[in-house]
């Protein structure tokens, strides 16, 4: 799954929306579609970070310094 849009990112393709194009040629262009621009809008109006948030789902049970022992665990399975 790719990363989350940058910070400039998500103003640049909020200034090129206020400098007069549609999201839906913004969404044709650069591949960011309507729905994220809608999202960033709202929340810039609010005056809310554009910032990436963190992704959904529980933490994990390991930590990183388990790792190697996991991948050693499911080679030998």
């Amino acid at each position: 799954m790719p990363g989350a849009y940058s910070v400039d990112l998500r103003e640049q393709r909020l200034r090129a929306e206020t400098l007069g194009l549609l999201a839906a040629e913004i969404e044709r262009i650069t591949g960011v579609s309507i729905s994220s621009l809608n999202r960033w809008r709202v929340r810039a109006n609010r005056g809310k970070s554009l910032a990436p948030g963190h992704a959904p789902g529980r933490a994990l049970l390991i930590g990183p310094d388990q790792w190697d022992a996991l991948r050693a665990q499911v080679a030998a399975a």
